[in-house]
């Protein structure tokens, strides 16, 4: 689950209850009311409920909440503790989801405008995702295993740290909440324990190889000691701070400092040294959790696909098997453009060199060797898929501190801007330890997280006003198979136009391999935490004769199940969305018109919804 969406939970009920009986009056029982009127008012007050007072949450969505989304504070700002629901809990969050899709299903869908629609049909999706959640039997034990306070990649103190970073601060207001918060996360991490003996109380222990991937990150924090990035960071911020007179900022940075010595750096130290007692339960990863869960484990990941892709009722294992065959497909294609290359070192030697050059990342994709020249040339490459911004956004570049970049897996990621700040500077941030490790190209890296991909999807929905509830509940397959498909697109048109034949052929194979690489991915994640293959099956099926590599396989995609969900099948689904679409339409296909409307829809509807709207473009253009 999202963690604004824990941290509201507790809640749920009593506001659920509230908006119950405020839309006897004004929305959902008043008759004088329009359709419109009561959904938009309806999906306010729920967007407000799974926000709650997280005010990271409402700092990235928006720089005045109050004005914008009528976000009223209550509370006291804190980082995420772990606390573990009851049968109560479950019971009664079930009802207060229950109460809002009761209310949803009394305005009349017929009535509504597209962008109404829209609106709708977000909601209704989130509402059945979760009543799915805590309908199911399986809340409690959901609540566990899809918990990650710890992980190999730092878990929830890493969150913060990237969290911290990421907070703007606009106001008085905003510094008095960091630091606050950052006073609390020393009281936050040791619940991370309480987390760790809950799942054992359950049956479901945490491995050695994620405890001690935990305590390594965490000793590397504390042997920094003052010299710890967010030190600088916090420091920087408050200097920059144009609002605060130069006394103040003093008072601010030293109080600080004396939130991450006290509240940050002891709860590292407190947690580091909690977690030695919590090994020796899993010593060898020889099936990863969901596999080891059963029932349990398979139930999780069918809900995860359902809640990232928005379709349920999907079988799985008829799924595995088709995407298994293109996979093959793919592979042999691939296998296709490497023979193809090989028989040019007789034919074109210098053309062959070249394309060795790529391969080996001796050469960047058309000599594009920095972000901002990749993002240039993207800006007009994509005019061939996208319709044009109404503004031209300024975008920037970040790069992850060193310690979070080692330890992180994400070569990059864009940091979505506020709804309500049309004008922000937007943010793409660079993973540059992985980089440096010749992990991918920078153009398809670029084109999925900028343009066209997140970046330019994000403002384009800005700019078409959606609705705070799509951003909240966008679905991540739609939203990430947006940013492969065009990432794929604008290689594919290289592979097509460009005249310089290595480049066009290292473009095709770069296309390829993604598409596969992908593809792999989703089923390899698929075999450990569906289908709960363990090591000893790899060996015995001859992928591996060492155990330890089998195992180290497991560890890989078992604590981050259905990650490659959003990116593989989303990928596959919207890939093929466009090209059946051209198939069928021919001539009359265009890709800027196409896209558009694929994107007119909200922040990021529903893959099934994405497939409605290709049905809906090939009728309109067949009508032509």
């Amino acid at each position: 689950m999202k963690k604004r969406m824990k941290t509201a939970l507790a809640g749920m009920g009593a506001v659920a209850a509230v908006g119950c009986a405020m839309f006897g009056v004004v929305g959902c029982g008043n008759k004088e009311q329009s359709p419109s009127q009561r959904l938009n008012a309806l999906a306010d007050d729920f967007a407000l409920a799974l926000m709650g007072d997280d005010i990271f949450g409402w700092n990235a969505f928006s720089v005045t909440p109050g004005r914008s989304f009528g976000y009223t504070r209550y509370g006291e700002p804190s980082w995420y503790s772990f606390s573990q629901i009851s049968d109560s809990d479950a019971s009664d969050v079930l009802g207060a989801f229950g109460a809002y899709k009761s209310m949803l299903e009394t305005i009349d869908f017929d009535k509504l405008s597209n962008a109404d629609a829209s609106t709708y049909r977000s909601m209704e999706n989130v509402l059945d995702t979760y009543i799915d959640y805590y309908g199911s039997g399986y809340a409690r034990e959901f609540d566990l295993i899809g918990g990650d306070y710890i992980s190999d990649e730092g878990g929830y103190v890493s969150s913060f740290a990237t969290t911290f970073e990421n907070f703007e601060l606009r106001s008085e207001r905003d510094v008095k909440d960091l630091i606050a918060v950052t006073n609390t996360t020393d009281d936050a991490f040791i619940t991370y324990l309480d987390y760790a003996q809950a799942r054992i109380d359950a049956g479901f222990p945490l491995y050695d190889c994620t405890v001690n991937a935990m305590i390594d990150y965490l000793d590397a924090v504390k042997a920094q000691g003052s010299n710890y990035y967010l030190y600088d960071v916090a420091a920087n911020k408050i200097e920059n701070a144009s609002f605060l007179s130069d006394t103040v900022k003093t008072k601010y940075k030293n109080q600080m400092k004396a939130a991450l010595d006290n509240g940050f750096m002891t709860g590292v130290r407190t947690l580091a040294a909690g977690l030695d007692e919590f090994t020796g339960n899993v010593v060898d990863c020889d099936v990863s959790y969901l596999g080891a869960y059963g029932e349990v484990g398979k139930a999780y990941y069918e809900w995860m696909f359902a809640q990232k892709t928005g379709e349920r009722g999907v079988e799985l294992d008829g799924l595995y098997d088709e995407l298994f065959a293109v996979y093959m497909t793919a592979l042999d294609r691939e296998d296709a453009i490497i023979e193809k290359a090989a028989a040019l070192e007789q034919s074109a030697p210098e053309e062959f060199t070249e394309f060795s050059a790529y391969m080996e990342g001796e050469k960047e994709l058309l000599g594009l060797e920095t972000p901002q020249e990749v993002l240039d040339y993207l800006k007009v490459a994509a005019k061939k898929i996208v319709p044009d911004l109404k503004t031209e956004p300024d975008i920037g570049f970040k790069y992850m501190n060193p310690t979070e970049a080692e330890r992180s897996s994400t070569l990059a990621y864009y940091m979505s801007t506020p709804l309500d700040d049309l004008g922000a500077t937007e943010h793409i941030t660079l993973n540059g330890y992985l980089l440096e490790q010749g992990s991918t190209g920078l153009l398809p890296l670029m084109a999925h997280e900028g343009y066209p991909g997140h970046l330019y999807a994000y403002v384009n929905a800005k700019e078409n006003g959606t609705k705070l509830i799509s951003a909240v509940t966008g679905c991540t397959a739609f939203s990430e198979g947006w940013a492969q498909y065009t990432a794929l697109a604008v290689l594919n048109n290289i592979a097509e136009e460009e005249g310089d034949t290595a480049a066009g052929l290292y473009a095709e194979y770069s296309m390829i391999n993604m598409y596969e690489g992908y593809l792999s991915s989703l089923l390899m994640d698929m075999q450990v935490n569906y289908f709960g293959r363990t090591a000893q099956d790899y060996v015995q099926a001859g992928a591996t004769d060492d155990i330890e590599q089998a195992r180290m396989l497991i560890q890989a995609f078992m604590g981050v199940p259905a990650m490659y969900v959003p990116y593989g099948y989303g990928m596959w689904v919207m890939t093929g969305i466009h090209d059946s679409t051209k198939e069928i339409l021919g001539d009359k296909y265009d890709a800027p018109e196409f896209n558009g409307m694929l994107l007119a829809d909200g922040m990021a509807p529903t893959l099934a919804r994405a497939k409605e709207i290709a049905t809906e473009y090939i009728a309109k253009k067949s009508a032509e």
